[in-house]
């Protein structure tokens, strides 16, 4: 055989389109490579912001994306940034006792008119929405609401997107929410806009728990919910605590972030803070105005009233109302007057709070 006809074998000529295709590999990746620059901390220095511009201090920021999670209908997600709203556009400083920054706001809404127009309540400009009877149709991708819901920022100058909820924009079923690659990208499209249009972006999703307060953030779907939002937060209802308290359990790229806040609806649908801090502090001290509510009834100071007039009022048994009353009594709450003991008469009072 000569050199020509080994020259021209089948294996000498894959091994040459190797080559070339491996040549033509690297040529492909070096123009991609030419937009790509590096840079130093000073250049960052000069170029970044010394502090995120917040919208809602530690917690909205433009930029940034934040995934709001709670139980559907149970958690008070919407009441509570319609709350917040309002505190934009009414020109108020804060919000649950935290800094807010007046803004105009874009919000995209799963709500029917009728239910939404209470919450509204007091919001005559600054504010565009869309609402169930209004969504366009046939429905647009997740790509194209988010981008149309951008312009329309950059239309009005709003520095913040409300999307409510992710399950109705964007339209992922069950299976696609816990695929990560899917969840990605389409937090991927909200990163892309916080970063081109400078807003900011809140995110309402599901959690997975039946609506009761736990220690963890706990995001409905795949972990790229939390893993690609910048701060994400959970609320739910307090076992114990006031029917209207919720506990806000957060995660933040920010550090002055506070792990927990616990805040509480009031009568005019308003939004008070509680306590904020880190899990244990602020946990332990909602534990303790829990607990100053369930013994309001007491006088505050002796002579108090007996045990079994207190399980009367709290409707428990008399072994509940002890562990109860124990409690209240670990949180320096409430006091006994008399000694332990069986057969001792004693009696609770309230322990005035420190002004």
């Amino acid at each position: 055989m000569s050199d020509d006809d080994f020259d021209e074998s089948p294996l000498r000529w894959s091994d040459r389109h190797e080559a070339e295709s491996r040549k033509q590999v690297e040529q492909d990746i070096a123009r991609e490579l030419e937009g790509i620059a590096w840079f130093g901390p000073p250049d960052l220095r000069e170029w970044s912001l010394e502090r995120p511009e917040f919208i809602w201090e530690g917690l909205v920021g433009v930029g940034m994306v934040t995934i709001v999670a709670g139980r559907g209908k149970l958690a008070g997600k919407s009441e509570f940034l319609w709350a917040l709203i309002r505190a934009l556009r009414g020109q108020e400083s804060m919000f649950c006792g935290r800094e807010i920054a007046s803004c105009p706001v874009v919000f995209l809404s799963e709500e029917p008119g009728a239910t939404l127009r209470g919450k509204v309540e007091g919001i005559d400009d600054g504010v565009r929405l869309i609402w169930r009877e209004t969504m366009p149709w046939p429905p647009r991708s997740w790509e194209v609401i988010v981008q149309g819901a951008a312009a329309e920022c950059a239309r009005t100058s709003s520095k913040l997107l409300v999307i409510d909820t992710f399950t109705t924009w964007a339209r992922l079923d069950a299976d696609a929410e816990k695929d990560a690659g899917a969840v990605a990208r389409a937090m991927g499209v909200l990163s892309e806009v916080c970063g081109t249009h400078g807003i900011a972006v809140v995110l309402v999703h599901h959690s997975t728990k039946l609506g009761e307060f736990t220690e963890t953030t706990d995001v409905r779907g795949a972990g790229a919910f939390t893993d690609m939002a910048d701060i994400a937060i959970t609320m739910a209802r307090i076992r114990d605590g006031s029917p209207r308290q919720r506990g806000l359990n957060i995660i933040s790229r920010w550090s002055g972030t506070p792990d927990l806040m616990i805040v509480e609806m009031l009568a005019d649908g308003a939004w008070k803070l509680i306590t904020q801090g880190e899990q244990e502090t602020a946990r332990t001290e909602a534990r303790r105005n829990a607990l100053r509510a369930t013994f309001a009834f007491l006088p505050a100071g002796p002579p108090g009233w007996a045990t079994g007039a207190v399980a009367d009022e709290l409707g428990l048994s008399a072994v509940a109302a002890r562990k109860k009353l124990e409690a209240g009594e670990e949180h320096g709450v409430i006091a006994r007057e008399g000694e332990r003991g069986r057969g001792r008469k004693v009696s609770w009072f309230r322990v005035p709070e420190a002004p």
